[in-house]
């Protein structure tokens, strides 16, 4: 992937500075911006990437909180109609039917979370299947396909060495499953900035949206980042975009300032949990 200089495009800015609305909750003494929830405060987010369409992102992020670096790769892609994406649209139909959400209320988020595949139990810390794939022929078998979709799609856009990392982490932490144990899609989601303490991998993840390019106030947030000095970067979400990044030690959150009911946005996370 190419490595660029981000200062801040002026394009960025400007949606964002438009469509960022702070105000102050007294309940949770926490600040939204367009509905996400940030832990720290500040007043703006300085760094504001618009991934352009076909263009391979790399960028070197200062995270805050331990004065680390990562490096955060972002992927647009230039045909709206992959299978992949068809896929993860058509996994979103299914699953709509379907009551369960992982979303973290008690934090106010909003938005929808299901988790398919497989994790650890709490309590035995033992491996099973959840109970919507175990349970479904037809979520397994959209599952099936979209793993091995996204397989050879994250080696098309350079993300190979991220798939390998994750099967041998999938296969050393359970044997029953390639690739990897868990997939977790969100619908329309409005979260609270937050690391992800039971990841054994880096992360990766790819939005779509049911209306093509239709929503353009939707960012995904590393507030407790710097980019050159320049502190908070917020990253515009569109249909095909992919984030690899590593949430075990990055805060993030995604964010949407005004939902379209008529439309839906997705998030669609792999990786493995410990």
């Amino acid at each position: 992937m190419n490595d660029i200089n981000v200062d801040c495009p002026k394009k960025g800015r400007e949606l964002y500075k438009r469509y960022s609305q702070f105000y102050f909750n007294k309940f949770n003494r926490r600040r939204y911006v367009n509905g996400a929830l940030y832990t720290k405060l500040f007043t703006c987010c300085s760094n504001v990437i618009v991934p352009e369409i076909g263009r391979s992102i790399e960028l070197h992020i200062h995270n805050l909180d331990d004065d680390s670096i990562s490096i955060l790769s972002i992927y647009k892609e230039q045909d709206n109609k992959h299978p992949f994406f068809h896929e993860l649209n058509n996994l979103s139909s299914k699953l709509s039917q379907f009551v369960g959400n992982t979303c973290r209320k008690k934090l106010n988020d909003k938005g929808k979370m299901i988790l398919i595949g497989y994790g650890k139990t709490k309590s035995k810390g033992k491996i099973v299947q959840y109970k919507i794939s175990r349970e479904n022929d037809d979520i397994r078998k959209i599952q099936d396909r979209i793993l091995h979709l996204g397989e050879k799609y994250y080696q098309e856009i350079g993300l190979l060495y991220l798939i390998e990392n994750i099967r041998q982490k999938s296969k050393e932490i359970n044997d029953q499953y390639d690739f990897v144990t868990s997939i977790v899609q969100s619908t329309n989601l409005i979260n609270s900035a937050h690391i992800d303490i039971g990841d054994a991998t880096e992360s990766i993840a790819t939005w779509t949206e049911l209306k093509y390019d239709f929503h353009r106030n939707w960012f995904f947030i590393l507030p407790n980042t710097s980019i050159d000095k320049k502190k908070g970067t917020a990253i515009q979400l569109s249909h095909g975009v992919t984030i690899k990044w590593d949430g075990r030690k990055i805060f993030h959150c995604s964010s949407i300032g005004q939902i379209d009911y008529n439309n839906c946005v997705l998030g669609t996370y792999f990786g493995t949990k410990k």
